[in-house]
């Protein structure tokens, strides 16, 4: 079969350490304090998945897509308090920089491309079943020559039968291996800025979705996941041959 998906994900990231330039996360962490910097982040998908059954019991799948990303990122600024004259005890004769502790507001939207490769294993009894499907997709940032990065997630799922409507209800998990750090090259016009951020986020999240079946080669599929720090929203339009 073939099928076309849009995602919406909305993430809350909290950060451990920060790296821009080269600049070693010791150097960083005198400016900026990584544990009190957040981001607000929004990721929209779009992909088109073929896949074939190898046995009843087994999918195998590729997929290549598109994947718009809104972040919006609060560094938290120590602050400056130099004296540039002499120091005696703690007093400071001569020019002082006293800049206050802030939040800076950097705003950041990237495009990648996607590609990837999943399987399916799934088990029926009666009108119940269990399946387990897991993706692995590397990503390209748009305009950049170097590697991208790469995801692995995987989804273990619940689910019940309605022959009478055509449809299946299912609940389950989903992983996302983010890991603890995230690194990459953001383009500024002229500039190339490499990063290397460590990130805590949960990577465990609740799912619940449906199925339903229209005709003989029609499927339409929901899915809404929840976490301690993202939230998403998947819809699948899927022909069968």
């Amino acid at each position: 079969g073939i099928s076309m998906a849009y995602r919406n994900q909305d993430m809350d990231v909290d950060f451990s350490s920060f790296s821009v330039f080269g600049l070693s996360p010791e150097f960083m962490g005198k400016f900026f304090d990584a544990e009190e910097s957040h981001a607000q982040v929004n990721a929209e998908s779009f992909s088109v998945r073929g896949d074939v059954y190898i046995l009843p019991f087994w999918n195998v799948y590729g997929l290549i897509g598109k994947v718009d990303v809104n972040a919006d990122i609060d560094a938290r600024f120590r602050g400056i308090d130099q004296c540039l004259g002499v120091v005696i005890g703690d007093k400071c004769l001569g020019d002082k920089i006293e800049v206050p502790e802030f939040d800076l507001h950097v705003p950041l939207h990237l495009r990648y491309d996607v590609y990837g490769v999943g399987t399916t294993l799934s088990v029926g009894y009666r009108k119940f079943f269990a399946s387990l499907t897991g993706t692995y997709t590397v990503t390209k940032l748009e305009g950049s020559d170097g590697e991208g990065g790469s995801l692995v997630t995987v989804q273990p799922m619940l689910g019940y039968q309605m022959p009478e409507y055509r449809a299946q209800l299912f609940v389950g998990a989903e992983y996302q291996g983010l890991g603890d750090t995230m690194d990459g090259t953001v383009v500024f016009g002229d500039v190339e800025m490499d990063y290397n951020v460590g990130v805590k986020v949960e990577q465990w999240a609740y799912l619940i979705g449906f199925n339903k079946q229209f005709g003989k080669h029609y499927n339409l599929t929901g899915i809404l996941s929840a976490g301690e720090d993202r939230t998403a929203a998947t819809l699948n339009f899927s022909y069968r041959f």
